[in-house]
């Protein structure tokens, strides 16, 4: 049986990136697409009729190497990488960011 080692820590330039950046700050949810890393963020919207929907503010970020490491720092252990997974609501906003 081959005896795989996982690392424990982030390098302290990730750690300090991960702790000064807001790109996960009040996120639901976070995915990775082929060119964007995609921050949403869910709420539950209601109207006077007594009806509600879920929306969605999807912010897109254009990946990087920085925001790639981020990203795997944050949500990834050792060899388990996941792309992650998009929150389907009724309803969303998109905005780009560089």
């Amino acid at each position: 049986m081959e005896k795989r080692t996982v690392s424990t820590g982030n390098p302290p330039q990730i750690r300090a990136q991960i702790a000064k950046n807001d790109l996960f700050c009040g996120a639901t949810n976070v995915y990775l697409t082929d060119r964007y890393l995609v921050k949403q963020r869910v709420s539950l919207m209601a109207n006077g009729t007594g009806q509600s929907m879920m929306m969605s503010e999807d912010t897109y970020y254009a990946r990087t190497p920085m925001r790639d490491a981020l990203y795997r720092a944050k949500f990834c252990r050792g060899d388990n990488f996941t792309r992650g997974k998009r929150i389907t609501t009724a309803m969303h906003t998109r905005k780009y960011v560089g």
